[in-house]
């Protein structure tokens, strides 16, 4: 049974769900904005730190709706999307048909997020003499979590979409789709065990807690490595 969650709204004929959980990425978002050194000299700054972590979370979603988007293209509906813990899911039919549709699906989001880290980041030192303190600190926010989330997810780890790319590259090799999800997974649970402890040295616990996830989920592959499992792209 899933946690209990509230449809926000729809786009492109998708829901939009938020599940009870996604409080705390709120919250870990809001921390994050708050500590940023250029809310430090706005008045207003808790009002400043809630609009602007609403703001991530919806750059958030522009990520998901580009796999979205990317899958409907190419001929495969998406089912829902949800907030969740420490993250985003989009919920799709099927992973493509080929090697070629399951890459293209996944590099949309990280290419959604290039381009919008593009956009802030330009417009942030473009106009930064211009700029109100407001509007620089919430450009430079959006710009540096866009190309963290692009960064981040283009690590060769499922559920990330790094991880979606291996896979569809042995895919692409081998011709064999459960062979290449296997090699997926044993690569992401070793990069996970990497960053794992790599967390704990730098006391990093939120990422140790999702490096756990996603060993725990790509254990869950090794054990019953089916379509299913991929068809859920998140963050």
């Amino acid at each position: 049974m899933g946690f209990p969650s509230k449809k926000i709204g729809t786009v492109f004929n998708v829901p939009i769900y938020v599940e009870l959980p996604a409080i705390l990425t709120v919250v870990l978002l809001a921390i994050w904005v708050y500590s940023h050194r250029l809310i430090a000299v706005l008045d207003y700054k808790e009002a400043t730190t809630a609009l602007l972590s609403i703001g991530l979370l919806i750059w958030l979603l522009f990520h998901e709706f580009a796999h979205v988007r990317a899958g409907q293209l190419l001929g495969f509906e998406t089912k829902e999307v949800r907030l969740i813990l420490f993250g985003a899911v989009a919920c799709m039919q099927s992973v493509g048909n080929s090697a070629l549709t399951m890459f293209l699906i996944a590099i949309a989001g990280p290419i959604m997020s290039v381009i919008l880290w593009a956009i802030f980041y330009i417009s942030a030192n473009i106009f930064a003499d211009t700029l109100s303190p407001f509007w620089l600190a919430a450009f430079t926010i959006f710009a540096e979590f866009n190309i963290i989330i692009a960064i981040f997810n283009m690590l060769p780890m499922f559920p990330m979409d790094g991880g979606r790319c291996v896979v569809s590259a042995f895919w692409a090799i081998t011709k064999n789709f459960t062979l290449s999800l296997k090699i997926g997974a044993v690569i992401a649970i070793i990069f996970a065990v990497l960053l794992g402890v790599l967390s704990v040295y730098i006391n990093a616990y939120v990422m140790l807690m999702v490096m756990v996830f996603i060993i725990l989920s790509n254990l869950a592959i090794l054990r019953s490595p089916n379509e299913r499992i991929l068809q859920m792209h998140g963050i």
